[in-house]
C-alpha cells in the first residue's frame, strides 16, 4: 500500500539497491511523482498491480535521472558516448516499452475503470424521450425524412 510518495520512494531505494545512493532525496521524491502523475493514480494505492507499476515507472523516472546525470560525461569532441550512458538509456527504453505493452493489454488497470465501463454506452433500441418523458421517436424521424 502507497499512502505518500515517501512510500514510493522506499520501493525505488530497495528496486536500486546500492545505486539507490546515487540519487538525491529530492530526485527520488521527484521520480515517485512522476510516476504518480503519469499513471493518474491518487492515494492511496492499494491495489497490488497498481502499486506494481507506480513502483515500476518510478523506478524509470529514477533511472532517468541517472541517465541525464551520466549524460555529461561524454568525452569532448567525440561521438561516442559513455558506456554507463548507454547503459541507462537502454534501461528507459525497456522499461517504457514494458509500460506501453501493459497499456495496450491491461488498460482497465491504468484508467481506474471497470473493463466493462470502458466501452461506452450501452445499445438501446433507439426510443428517444424528452426531459419529462415524452416520447419523441417519431417526430425526430419525420424531420429527417420530410414526412
Amino acid at each position: 500500500m502507497l499512502n505518500e510518495a515517501s512510500d514510493i520512494v522506499d520501493v525505488v531505494r530497495v528496486l536500486m539497491n546500492n545505486n539507490a545512493s546515487l540519487v538525491t532525496d529530492e530526485g527520488m521524491e521527484f521520480a515517485a511523482e512522476q510516476a504518480m502523475a503519469e499513471l493518474g493514480f491518487a492515494y492511496p494505492v492499494t491495489d497490488a498491480v497498481k502499486v506494481m507499476w507506480v513502483g515500476k515507472r518510478a523506478l524509470r523516472h529514477t533511472c532517468y535521472i541517472l541517465l541525464i546525470a551520466a549524460a555529461q560525461k561524454f568525452k569532448y569532441k567525440q561521438v561516442n558516448l559513455q558506456q554507463r550512458f548507454d547503459h541507462y538509456k537502454i534501461l528507459v527504453d525497456t522499461m517504457d516499452k514494458e509500460y506501453e505493452k501493459a497499456l495496450s493489454s491491461d488498460l482497465s488497470v491504468f484508467l481506474n475503470v471497470e473493463a466493462y465501463k470502458m466501452f461506452g454506452s450501452t445499445v438501446s433500441a433507439g426510443f428517444v424521450y424528452d426531459k419529462i418523458g415524452n416520447d419523441l421517436t417519431y417526430e425526430q424521424l419525420s424531420r429527417f425524412l420530410n414526412v
